[in-house]
């Protein structure tokens, strides 16, 4: 496969909303191939997935929010049913 030179110049693209592409569902968040210039193209465009830049070592620089945008943190309660009737 080709690299998309703006790949290497530019980081890793990332979807901002769910993308159906050869048979694969990509969520919010995930990592999209680059090799189909095409659709690189058409997905920054109509902001389906957008360039993020990586650090040397392969981390991802934080662009201020979730890929959706949606900046709220979410929490997991680890209380049981159990805990409710102890209280």
């Amino acid at each position: 496969m080709a690299k998309n030179k703006k790949t290497e110049a530019t980081g890793i693209l990332i979807a901002r909303r769910p993308i159906l592409h050869l048979s694969r569902q990509y969520a919010p968040g995930d990592e999209l191939p680059t090799d189909d210039t095409a659709m690189v193209e058409a997905w920054v465009e109509h902001k389906a997935a957008a360039w993020e830049k990586v650090k040397p070592g392969g981390k991802k620089i934080s662009s201020g929010g979730a890929a959706t945008g949606d900046t709220t943190e979410s929490t997991v309660s680890t209380q049981t049913e159990e805990d409710d009737k102890e209280e």
